[in-house]
C-alpha cells in the first residue's frame, strides 16, 4: 500500500483510539439479572435461563454449553431488534437514513443488555471450543456473540477489544467450511459485518456478495432485509427496495422466530421512510 493511501488509515485508527480512551465502559449486569425480565417474550427468555442452568451445572458438557451460547444469542438479538424498533416507533417522522441507522440509536440500556448476554453467551462458546475445537456451530457463536458486543460497545472500544479480529476469524473458518449452514448465517454474518464495520474490516463489495448468495441459498426474511441494507449503502437504492419488499413477504426462518416481527417492521418502515432532504 502506497504511503499516501496507508495516511488516512492511520489518522482513522488514532481517531477510533483516542475516542475510545475518552468514553466510559458499558455498564452490563450479568446475563442472570438480564433474562429476570422476560424482555415481552416469556417462553424465549424462559428457555435461556434452563440453557445457561445445566450448562453450569455440567460445566464439562460442551454441547450444554453450546445450547446455553445458543439461547442467550437470541435472546440478545430478540432485544436488539425489540429496542430498534421502539426506536423507530418513537419516531414515526424519521428520514429512511434515520430508519437504516435506528440500532445504532438504541439507549444504553438496551445496550447493557445486549452486551450482558452476549459476553455470557461468548464465554460459552469459547468453553465449548476449549473442547471440541473444531466444533463448527461454536465457532459460528463466537463470531456472532462477538459481532454484538463489537455493536454494544461501538466501534472504538470493539477495536480496541480485538472484536474485529475475532470477527473476521471466525467469519473466514465457518464460510469456508459450509457457508450454506443454518439458513445461510455464516454467509449472513460475514455480509452485514463487512458491510457496516469500519476500516479495516469494511468491504461492501465483498458484503454484496455475501449477502447475495445468502438470499440466493436462503431466501428468508432477515436475508434479504440485510442485503437491502448493503444495498442502500452503496446507493443502489431501487434494488434495495425489492430486497426490503422481498422481506416482507419472506417467511421467518428458525434463527429469526423470534425475532422476525421485528425485522417485518424494520423492513416496512425502510420502504415507508422518505430519504433525507
Amino acid at each position: 500500500m502506497s504511503p499516501v493511501r496507508r495516511a488516512p488509515a492511520a489518522a482513522a485508527l488514532a481517531s477510533l483510539l483516542l475516542l475510545a480512551a475518552a468514553c466510559g465502559s458499558l455498564d452490563a449486569p450479568p446475563a442472570e439479572t438480564t433474562l429476570r425480565d422476560d424482555g415481552g417474550e416469556a417462553a424465549l427468555a424462559e428457555a435461556a435461563r434452563q440453557a445457561l442452568a445445566a450448562a453450569e451445572a455440567a460445566p464439562a458438557d460442551a454441547a450444554a454449553a453450546l445450547a446455553a451460547s445458543r439461547w442467550l444469542f437470541l435472546v440478545a438479538d430478540h432485544r436488539l431488534q425489540r429496542a430498534t424498533c421502539e426506536w423507530l416507533r418513537a419516531h414515526p417522522d424519521a428520514c429512511r437514513e434515520e430508519v437504516l441507522a435506528a440500532d445504532d440509536r438504541v439507549p444504553d440500556a438496551a445496550r447493557a443488555e445486549v452486551a450482558s448476554l452476549c459476553a455470557r453467551g461468548l464465554e460459552f462458546a469459547e468453553r465449548a471450543l476449549r473442547a471440541r475445537p473444531d466444533d463448527f456451530d461454536a465457532r459460528l457463536h463466537e463470531g456472532l456473540h462477538a459481532s454484538l458486543l463489537a455493536w454494544a460497545q461501538g466501534a472504538a472500544k470493539a477495536l480496541m477489544a480485538g472484536y474485529g479480529r475475532r470477527i473476521d476469524g471466525a467469519i473466514d473458518a465457518v464460510v469456508a467450511r459450509d457457508p450454506e449452514f443454518d439458513g445461510a448465517a455464516p454467509l449472513r454474518l460475514a455480509g452485514r459485518f463487512r458491510s457496516k464495520a469500519p476500516w479495516p474490516y469494511g468491504d461492501k463489495p465483498a458484503a454484496l456478495a455475501a449477502l447475495r448468495r445468502a438470499t440466493q441459498v436462503a431466501p428468508g426474511l432477515v436475508n434479504h432485509l440485510f442485503y437491502g441494507d448493503a444495498l442502500a449503502a452503496s446507493r443502489r437504492l431501487a434494488e434495495a427496495e425489492a430486497e426490503w419488499r422481498a422481506a416482507v413477504a419472506a417467511p421467518a426462518d428458525a434463527a429469526t422466530r423470534w425475532s422476525g416481527g421485528f425485522l417485518r417492521e424494520q423492513a416496512r418502515r425502510r420502504l415507508a421512510a422518505q430519504p433525507a432532504r
